[in-house]
């Protein structure tokens, strides 16, 4: 598994997709599937519903470390640890 957090989907993409806020890359090999994540945990795949969980509770961590999970970056006025 793996996430990209740098590429932004067009607008057309994340409605057609019925994509919201978080996107979830999931894929092996050649093959890549592009899931909202809230929507995924209502997958009848029980190791997507899992790994969807999984994502969203890791964003969840970084978002209460002040930072932006969309970029990675700290967000403007969060506290920086050096």
């Amino acid at each position: 598994m793996f996430t990209i957090a740098s590429h932004k989907l067009t607008d057309f993409l994340r409605r057609k997709g019925r994509i919201g806020a978080r996107a979830l890359f999931v894929g092996t090999g050649g093959t890549v599937e592009i899931w909202d994540a809230e929507l995924a945990l209502t997958a009848d795949d029980p190791a997507l519903r899992e790994l969807a969980h999984y994502r969203l509770q890791e964003d969840d961590k970084e978002e209460d470390d002040g930072h932006d999970v969309r970029d990675r970056r700290p967000r403007s006025g969060a506290a920086r640890s050096l």
